[in-house]
């Protein structure tokens, strides 16, 4: 994973080892880095979507991950829901 894959993802902080933080959010470093905002990366000229699932294995545990524009969702198996963050089905 990329420096830019990494921090552009939404929800990171930090990135690599040893773990050095990602750019403000609200910064000009983040803007440079992410100038799409969010899910997005700049490939050779291209936007290109971060395919938040394949990125990070431990999204929507007890669940399947689908990546979206931008973004993923958590589909959560029956007997569970969708935790606050978005990124688990927790036991009802």
């Amino acid at each position: 994973m990329t420096r830019k894959e990494c921090c552009c993802m939404k929800g990171s902080v930090a990135w690599g080892y040893p773990c050095e933080p990602c750019p403000d959010q609200r910064g000009e470093a983040f803007r440079k880095l992410c100038p799409d905002g969010f899910g997005y990366v700049i490939h050779e000229g291209i936007i290109e979507d971060i395919n938040e699932c394949m990125m990070d294995p431990t999204l929507c545990e007890n669940g399947v991950c689908v990546n979206t524009d931008g973004g993923h969702r958590c589909e959560c198996q029956e007997g569970f829901k969708i935790d606050r963050n978005g990124t688990k089905c927790i036991d009802v």
